[in-house]
């Protein structure tokens, strides 16, 4: 019985052990490849039928596509635009239909269309460098609103669903680039999330109350786009942020902002990152662009994960006391 306890002291330090590391994500469900500097990406209800699709620009190639959860599917592609960059999905006029919207870095201006794809909803022009677009109820007064980043000029803006009444304005920033909305904390409070790249930090601001800062990550890997939703499928949120420089990375964070839960190292350039079902399977996954590719990692059932570590931990804490027991005697 004395052999039983190095067994026990093994698989409580294995399971600390796995609780304590954050998963290296490296599975993919699916993956498109060849593309010309993919850019933004998106997991919505593009087209209103109650099944997501996945959204991804190609700067390079001036083009903005929506596959159907298959993969190979086109519900929808614009082209001939002038640097695509982000692209975002969402009821931004409140009318209980999405929209999509998109921005064009060398453009200067960012489109929101109609379910359609055809219809456009509302332009903005002249704007400095828009790279990140995001849709969501950033003041939680029950309606979306839109955020835009101006990496050129330094600016996040938050616009009310007129396209006009600017709710939030962030100036003076060190290159904005990706921007989220969504409950970071889980507080029941929606926060705004923006990458300001040239600063290597992320920003998270309280859209309640004070509107003071929630949270700032510093000292980063050139953070490009940033992702709020549930990506563990454990009813509690994430935050991911793609870093482009040196050794490419996806971090997704739990809601405390330090802990992080998985991360994907060794990439080539990301910048979008989106957390959605893009399936359709009722669990979110992770999807990221790359300079020429875009890749939806599975979804991190963290439901099944745990379970399985406190099995185990139990059966090595069961293994243990039965032997001190037989030790006592």
């Amino acid at each position: 019985m004395k052999k039983l306890f190095p067994v026990s002291v093994a698989l409580l330090a294995l399971c600390i052990g796995l609780m304590l590391q954050p998963i290296d994500v490296k599975a993919q469900s699916k993956q498109w490849t060849g593309l010309n500097w993919a850019q933004g990406v998106a997991i919505g209800d593009y087209d209103n039928d109650h099944l997501n699709e996945i959204a991804y620009t190609e700067g390079s190639a001036g083009l903005a596509t929506i596959f159907r959860s298959d993969g190979t599917t086109i519900a929808k592609q614009w082209s001939g635009l002038n640097n695509p960059y982000g692209v975002a999905i969402g009821d931004f006029d409140n009318d209980a239909l999405n929209e999509t919207a998109i921005t064009e870095k060398d453009g200067g201006k960012v489109t929101v269309y109609e379910g359609d794809g055809a219809t456009v909803a509302k332009q903005w022009t002249g704007l400095q460098g828009p790279e990140g677009v995001a849709i969501g109820d950033f003041d939680n007064d029950g309606l979306k609103e839109i955020a835009i980043t101006e990496s050129s000029a330094g600016n996040v803006t938050v616009f009310r669903s007129d396209g006009t009444t600017v709710v939030r304005q962030w100036t003076g920033l060190g290159s904005p680039s990706g921007v989220a909305i969504g409950d970071f904390d889980d507080n029941g409070f929606n926060e705004i999330a923006f990458a300001a790249s040239s600063v290597n930090s992320v920003y998270v601001y309280k859209g309640w109350g004070d509107g003071s800062i929630s949270k700032v990550w510093s000292g980063l890997n050139e953070p490009k786009g940033v992702a709020i939703n549930d990506y563990d499928n454990d009813n509690l949120t994430e935050t991911a942020i793609t870093g482009i420089f040196s050794n490419g990375t996806v971090t997704v964070y739990k809601n405390d902002g330090v802990t992080v839960l998985a991360q994907l190292a060794g990439l080539t350039t990301p910048i979008g990152v989106a957390i959605g079902d893009y399936n359709n399977d009722g669990l979110n996954e992770l999807a990221y662009t790359e300079q020429g590719q875009v890749t939806v990692v599975p979804e991190l059932l963290i439901y099944l994960i745990f379970p399985l570590l406190i099995a185990t931990t139990l059966l090595a804490v069961i293994v243990y006391r039965r032997h001190a027991l037989q030790w006592t005697h």
